[in-house]
């Protein structure tokens, strides 16, 4: 974090050319985002063409994401309650990515810059970094190892 007294870091200048980029490449990686979802949403996963989990294809065991194209499916249908059975984790990564749009959103329709990873405290990323991978670490070893009441954890299939 800077002392009070120090300069702040001169704005980042960035020439229009770098602005369309920024932009297409956000609107590509939506429409690929979109595409997919509408793939998902319209063709069911139980049946449809999805490729495998190789890892549990190898193995037997669910990974973090196994279940999470079928949760998909069932969230972009309203059916909440067979996404959370197939996986909760992913149902959680969505509520906290729609609260980042909210958030965002909000910033936006106030005037206020967008938050940058600059305006991070120092070690703060790290420190969100390592918590999400105990999430998952946790969630997966409950999922294949927990206490027989958390079996509910599995991927439903």
């Amino acid at each position: 974090m800077l002392a009070p007294d120090a300069p702040a870091a001169p704005p980042i200048e960035r020439s229009d050319a770098d602005a369309r980029r920024i932009v297409s490449g956000r609107g590509a990686l939506l429409a690929a985002g979109a595409a997919g979802c509408l793939a998902v949403g319209l063709l069911d996963p139980s049946t449809a063409p999805f490729p495998a989990c190789p890892w549990r294809a190898l193995t037997g065991i669910d990974c973090p994401g196994c279940g999470a194209t079928r949760a998909l499916h069932a969230l972009l249908r309203g059916d909440v309650a067979t996404a959370v059975d197939h996986n909760v984790l992913l149902v959680a990564l969505v509520v906290v990515a729609a609260v980042g749009v909210v958030v965002a959103a909000t910033r936006r329709a106030a005037r206020r810059p967008p938050l940058r990873v600059a305006d991070v405290p120092s070690g703060a990323g790290i420190a969100a970094a390592l918590g999400g991978a105990t999430i998952v670490a946790a969630f997966w070893l409950l999922r294949v190892a927990g206490p027989e009441s958390m079996r509910w954890l599995a991927s439903g299939t």
